[in-house]
């Protein structure tokens, strides 16, 4: 059975792509010209958790959105030191999947999903998407979020029925 994670992971590295994704990995041009699965990976794991750091601010949630901040923080230092990537992503992941079994997709939660976009939007903005990339991005983002979580929701009836 795959995870919550498991679940968002492909959908959302297609719409992360590799040249965002280098991109915010490192500011060397010469860095950016190959870029591993590892990265992208790694990028999609921090945008995800980035994602749900600004979804949980918005509804309340503190402490959820702290540990999404963290994760973020370790991972974006990682990634960009080239050390310790695979226990970030790990770490990250970990969290993902808390909070992908702890949530429901919810159309009342629907102000904390566009705060969460809008934040996402920005920081890829800030770090040289265009306005359109970062905007495109984030809406898929949230759109991978929503179709996996409707996913796992999905997988959990099934094992209750």
């Amino acid at each position: 059975m795959s995870t919550f994670a498991d679940t968002v992971i492909e959908p959302a590295k297609e719409s992360v792509g590799y040249s965002l994704a280098t991109s915010l990995s490192t500011d060397d041009y010469q860095e950016q010209k190959l870029i591993a699965e590892t990265i992208l990976v790694g990028i999609t794991y921090f945008l995800l958790n980035k994602y749900f750091e600004s979804f949980f601010e918005g509804l309340g949630f503190n402490e959820m959105a702290k540990k999404h901040g963290k994760a973020v923080q370790e991972l974006l230092r990682a990634i960009r030191k080239k050390k310790g990537i695979d226990k970030a992503i790990g770490e990250a992941k970990t969290i993902l999947n808390q909070s992908g079994t702890k949530i429901e997709y919810d159309e009342t939660e629907k102000l904390a999903h566009m705060q969460a976009i809008e934040a996402l939007s920005d920081l890829l903005y800030e770090n040289g998407a265009s306005r359109e990339q970062a905007n495109n991005v984030a809406k898929n983002l949230s759109n991978n979020i929503k179709e996996a979580l409707m996913e796992s929701s999905n997988n959990q009836d099934i094992k209750g029925e």
